[in-house]
């Protein structure tokens, strides 16, 4: 009886601590607003690189994340006249 007794109190051990530990308390808004601003950058922006050249998407390095070999340079033009912003 003993065993089986050990048993339950470690499993419900390991499901107090499992659920208990802490996680950024931000992380569900800050993916939803991710979203509006990428939307928001897309929409409002005309977006070229400089000298009208191709983007060069040879990876840094082979994993989990990967990095660009090369940084992205980005030019931002606005769709609309300035005046429509204000």
């Amino acid at each position: 009886m003993d065993d089986v007794t050990d048993v339950r109190v470690e499993l419900v051990y390991k499901k107090v601590n499992k659920a208990a530990k802490r996680s950024c308390p931000g992380i569900s808004y800050s993916l939803q607003v991710l979203h509006l601003t990428l939307a928001r950058l897309l929409h409002g922006f005309e977006m070229t690189t400089p000298l009208d050249m191709p983007v060069d998407m040879t990876p840094h390095n082979a994993g989990i994340a990967m990095s660009k070999a090369t940084p992205l340079d980005v030019i931002f033009t606005p769709r609309l006249p300035s005046k429509l912003y204000e």
